[in-house]
């Protein structure tokens, strides 16, 4: 099974899931997207693009001889899980998409601004102080964003590269203030058959829940977890229920110790 982070987060974010997953049997590995946490963080924007990432998953499934396997992912992360189970439907035994963008093309003021060349670089990298006004104002529980996970965000943000690569990601898939049609998830979805879970916060200031509820009505193999009280980061506000929801999802359709 593979945990896929959002823009600007390090795989560090899936750490009580991935205890959880590991307890009750399965392998669960988090990954640094390209540009992110630890990875590398190369100079050529094209390789931020959609269709140069989701490849890198089935490298990293052959590494762990995953012939089927479970993605997860959370903002960006599962943008990227979506587009990896729409172009692989017989590798992905089910996907968990945690507040995805591109359930409609438009985008919030604050990605329109972290798009640009020079202010991007700028809020890609801020102050602590301003990131954790930021990283709390995505979320309607603090306690997702503790002090430490401020710190970690704050050094990962400041590497050598890493405000580059976000922006990089980011006007990769936008054009004009809104998203390219390559990163719209109900162009990709509505057709994938892979079982697919949405989990949509209520009160999420960056993806409007309403897109969600309306792509999931045309989608057979699709259910929705709309969680109350709830901002950007449904497995951190909410961990427990979290976890329970995921795991009677995953039970229903991958065999436990059988996929990474």
């Amino acid at each position: 099974m593979l945990l896929l982070p959002g823009l600007g987060d390090p795989a560090e974010t899936w750490e009580e899931a991935s205890l959880a997953l590991a307890e009750a049997g399965y392998h669960a590995v988090a990954l640094d997207l390209p540009g992110h946490g630890a990875s590398d963080k190369p100079r050529d924007p094209a390789l931020y693009r959609l269709r140069a990432i989701t490849p890198l998953l089935d490298t990293v499934a052959d590494e762990l001889g995953a012939t089927r396997l479970a993605v997860v992912g959370v903002s960006l992360g599962g943008l990227v899980a979506a587009h990896y189970a729409a172009s692989q439907p017989d590798r992905v035994a089910a996907q968990v998409l945690v507040a995805p963008p591109g359930l409609s093309p438009e985008l919030t003021p604050f990605m329109r601004w972290l798009a640009r060349p020079i202010i991007g670089h700028f809020l890609a990298a801020p102050p602590k102080s301003l990131l954790r006004r930021g990283l709390r104002a995505m979320v309607r529980q603090d306690r997702a964003v503790p002090e430490a996970f401020i710190e970690l965000y704050h050094r990962y943000r400041h590497t050598p590269g890493s405000a580059g690569a976000l922006v990089s990601m980011l006007r990769q898939g936008t054009a004009r203030g809104q998203l390219r049609p390559e990163a719209l998830l109900s162009l990709r979805l509505r057709d994938c058959p892979v079982p697919t879970l949405l989990v949509l916060g209520r009160d999420d200031p960056l993806v409007p829940h309403s897109p969600g509820e309306a792509l999931v009505a045309e989608m057979p193999t699709a259910s929705l977890w709309l969680v109350p009280e709830c901002g950007h980061w449904p497995h951190r506000e909410h961990p427990e229920a979290f976890q329970q929801r995921l795991l009677a999802f995953l039970a229903e359709h991958i065999q436990r110790g059988a996929t990474p």
